[in-house]
């Protein structure tokens, strides 16, 4: 973690096993070289965008907006899907019976 954070990292969350490191994209590659500089072995780094406003959909909205989602990411054309709506998990446990 002190690697990251000193190289330039914004955040770094871990699972218990992995580690998600989070930084803005200019400092992407110093954080990445410095990782590996420390024998860090790096699953994957990639730019990807992160919602900071979610909003909440709920309902007929919901199962409308999953199957628009799930249309998009079918699209052979499509490599990488982003949104920033956030679905309750009872709201989800409900769509996929």
């Amino acid at each position: 973690m002190e690697t990251a954070l000193d190289a330039g990292a914004d955040d770094v969350i871990t699972d218990g096993e992995m580690f998600e490191v989070t930084t803005a994209p200019g400092r992407l590659e110093n954080v990445r070289e410095a990782l590996v500089a420390r024998g860090i072995a790096i699953t994957n780094a990639e730019l990807t965008r992160h919602a900071s406003l979610h909003v909440p959909v709920e309902g007929k909205e919901a199962e409308t907006l999953l199957k628009l989602v799930e249309a998009i990411e079918d699209h052979d054309d499509v490599q990488k899907v982003y949104a920033n709506f956030s679905i309750s998990d009872e709201v989800m446990a409900r769509l996929a019976k």
